[in-house]
């Protein structure tokens, strides 16, 4: 008869797995972002040349503009989960002892909830950026 302790060490030599090889994070980004409203189209369609016939405060005089700004940040925040993403999926699960399954969903849950509350920060990092330029370029 066979008996098994309660814990067992791997006799594998392979002791890390990349994150990427079990979990799979599908972001979803504000529907704005995929809507026409951030296509080339549509800021062309809005884009006039001369706007000076426009009063100063119509949406029309600065419209293209505006809508160009939300596709940036709409690339921007696109851009700043790929990056967490690559950083999150090149990340290995080590361990050299067999891991229950319930230590398992611990572990990677918490890997999970890391990874969701470190990215916002980052792109937040990104607004902070442009807004500080922005400050700069209205204060010339």
């Amino acid at each position: 008869m066979i008996q098994q302790s309660s814990s067992s060490e791997c006799p594998c030599e392979l002791i890390s797995v990349p994150y990427e090889n079990f979990i799979s994070i599908l972001p979803i980004y504000d529907r704005i972002c995929s809507s026409d409203f951030v296509s080339q189209q549509w800021i062309d369609y809005l884009f006039y040349e001369n706007t000076s016939y426009y009063f100063q405060l119509d949406f029309r005089h600065s419209a293209s503009a505006q809508f160009q700004i939300l596709r940036t940040l709409c690339q921007q925040a696109q851009q700043v989960v790929d990056n967490s993403l690559t950083q999150f999926y090149s990340t290995q699960f080590i361990t050299n002892q067999l891991v229950s399954m319930e230590s398992f969903d611990i572990q990677t849950n918490s890997f999970i909830r890391l990874f969701e509350e470190t990215t916002p920060p980052s792109f937040l990092d990104v607004l902070t950026l442009i807004r500080l330029l922005l400050i700069q370029y209205v204060a010339l």
